[in-house]
């Protein structure tokens, strides 16, 4: 995949790329010098194997199907937790995971102290304004579920449950915070104590490098053996350009609360 560099051209001494300025007709134009390089990212397949007995085939009918259902469940628990999780310095076979490559959050200016007694609301637009403040829109954050359930039982100063522009559910279901949706995760993805937001147009890139792949056949001595095995596979591509960086965040709640909190007077 391709990625802008900010580099400066062999006459500039700073080394500064440039950019345009305001000048006086015929004057020189400011000059403007960046690269545009390649950067590789290897697929990572995640794999399955088995053999069972062709007697327990026939007599069992809906075997092939329960195997089926097994391996695919295997294979997907070890995609997410490889696509969130994995970093390729530990396990170079699996891919780069999205809290891996995250940053955390930092109080911008506007939201630095700025809470009595924060709430997972708050805690959110502080971090879809970070991501603002980054030149990142965010398009989604991850909860876990019980989180998830919580903001919906929040209230406002007069006990009343949020439903308003700001903070709306639609008529899917779905939960929405100043425009960006609020999706409930497994705990095993997102702990109760994390969240995950992610920014439009996803900058963390995940491809899948073809479809699940899920097969019958001989393998070895099955033939003589009276055996059929079963495989099943799935390669993947995940990475971030350079000028990306900033579309992940994860990080604690208590790390947001503690950004966002008013300072506690004697």
């Amino acid at each position: 995949y391709l990625q802008k560099e900010e580099v400066g051209d062999a006459e500039s001494v700073s080394g500064d790329p440039g950019s345009a300025e305001w000048i006086l007709s015929g004057a020189p134009k400011p000059k403007r010098s960046f690269r545009v390089s390649s950067a590789k990212v290897d697929a990572k397949k995640v794999a399955i194997f088995g053999t069972v007995d062709d007697e327990l085939l026939m007599d069992v009918a809906s075997l092939e199907n329960w195997i089926r259902e097994d391996f695919v469940e295997q294979m997907r628990e070890a995609i997410n937790d490889g696509l969130l999780n994995n970093n390729p310095a530990v396990n170079p076979e699996a891919p780069l995971g999205l809290k891996v490559n995250a940053i955390q959050y930092s109080t911008t200016p506007a939201f630095a102290d700025s809470f009595t007694d924060p709430t997972y609301i708050d805690a959110l637009i502080a971090i879809f304004a970070l991501m603002a403040y980054n030149r990142e829109d965010a398009g989604m954050a991850f909860v876990s579920s019980d989180v998830w359930y919580r903001i919906h039982a929040l209230k406002d100063t007069m006990e009343r449950y949020q439903n308003n522009n700001l903070i709306y559910t639609n008529n899917l279901g779905q939960l929405f915070i100043a425009g960006v949706r609020i999706e409930w995760v497994d705990q095993d993805d997102v702990a109760s104590t994390h969240v995950i937001v992610i920014g439009r147009d996803l900058g963390f890139k995940i491809k899948a490098y073809g479809s699940m792949v899920f097969e019958r056949g001989l393998n070895g001595e099955d033939f003589r053996e009276d055996k059929t095995s079963f495989r099943g596979y799935q390669r993947f591509l995940s990475y971030i350009p350079s000028n990306r960086e900033n579309s992940v965040l994860y990080d604690t709640w208590e790390n947001i609360f503690a950004g966002i909190a008013a300072p506690v007077s004697a």
